[in-house]
């Protein structure tokens, strides 16, 4: 069956084919967007990258101009809050 733009797929009947293929309906739960969990997973990494150069300290010089620390504190904070935010969204749909 076709999807058209703006339709919900849950309401979707699945086919003579899916119907006959064991399973077919959790792999399709099971795959809902999975580029949501890659970037949730990207920033989680990102998050901590920034956490441990807050901790330790790394220093960071772009243009001649040394970064402070405390802005890594803020991304780290707001990098975790944002990949949270979009698995607890992508587990609600």
């Amino acid at each position: 069956m076709e999807c058209r733009p703006g339709e919900r797929t849950e309401n979707i009947k699945p086919t003579a084919r899916e119907k006959s293929l064991p399973g077919i309906g959790k792999r399709r739960n099971k795959m809902k967007r999975p580029a949501s969990l890659v970037i949730a997973i990207i920033l989680f990494l990102m998050a901590v990258a920034q956490l441990i150069r807050f901790i330790v300290g790394l220093p960071v010089t772009a243009a001649g101009q040394e970064i402070p620390l405390w802005p890594s504190a803020f991304a780290a904070l707001a990098l975790a809050a944002l990949a949270v935010w979009l698995l607890q969204e992508r587990k609600n749909s």
